[in-house]
């Protein structure tokens, strides 16, 4: 990559919670400590209901404030018809996401949210998806919350399953020390590279040495 005059954008780390050892009272003491006075937690599971597409949508929105390192990247803005898109592919693979959210009472707004998703052709490993939560919402104990409560039901409802990957920046502290608190050790690590288009073709023209 550094030969074609690519450089590093982000560097992610892959890390593994094994369920047999989390942390079960944890779990319930974050939970006990949530802000629910100030919000409520509501659960999708599989497709996201139509009507709520447009809210969910602007939900999405939240992943722009993930950290992008040296990426070069705009923000992205999801619309109804990549979730329609995105729904049919998790279909035809015979995946289920589930969807935890956190609703601000008094105005309705979605504050945070989590997703994990689970393939019956690998019934041992739930993969986590994103977790967000606003920012004007932070420092609440909303991703505790959600990460908690997402656990609980897994084990609850999916005993089948042993450990959950996920994966986040090196930069992420914030999720990270959420993750290390709960058991996640690091699995592996990746760089995503970028690279001018124009010296991508550039080599690839070249002639072969």
């Amino acid at each position: 990559m550094r030969r074609i005059g690519a450089r590093p954008g982000l560097v992610v780390r892959a890390n593994q919670l094994e369920l047999a050892e989390l942390d079960r009272a944890r779990l319930r003491r974050w939970q006990e400590r949530a802000p629910r006075d100030v919000f409520t937690l509501g659960l999708w599971v599989g497709p996201y209901p139509e009507a709520e597409l447009e809210a969910i949508a602007r939900m999405k929105a939240v992943m722009n404030t993930a950290p992008r390192d040296d990426l070069e990247i705009e923000d992205h803005h999801v619309t109804v018809e990549e979730l329609r898109q995105e729904e049919a592919a998790l279909q035809r693979r015979g995946v289920v996401r589930w969807t935890l959210y956190a609703r601000e009472r008094g105005t309705g707004e979605i504050a945070g949210y989590t997703e994990v998703f689970w393939d019956p052709l690998h019934p041992e490993t739930l993969h986590q998806g994103d977790t967000g939560v606003f920012p004007r919402y932070r420092n609440r104990g909303l991703g505790r919350w959600l990460k908690a409560a997402m656990l609980e039901r897994i084990l609850a409802e999916h005993p089948e399953v042993r450990r959950v990957r996920t994966g986040n920046a090196n930069s992420n502290a914030p999720m990270l020390k959420i993750n290390y608190a709960l058991g996640f050790k690091p699995r592996k690590t990746w760089t995503e590279w970028q690279v001018a288009l124009a010296r991508v073709l550039e080599y690839l023209a070249a002639p072969s040495s």
